[in-house]
């Protein structure tokens, strides 16, 4: 993946689970991880987890 692109994301509600769980749900539904991390979206969320699926 090529840095500094803007990129469109689709938001979602408020749901706590850790990389294991994030990372089986994607899985089980057919996507494939490209990048993972953990980022912020100031001011509502000082601490995210993310990750760019294909």
């Amino acid at each position: 993946m090529e840095t500094g692109n803007e990129m469109i994301i689709a938001s979602t509600s408020c749901k706590m689970v850790n990389f294991k769980h994030f990372e089986e749900e994607i899985f089980r539904n057919g996507l494939n991880i490209v990048e993972k991390g953990i980022t912020c979206i100031e001011p509502d969320f000082t601490t995210i987890m993310y990750v760019v699926v294909e």
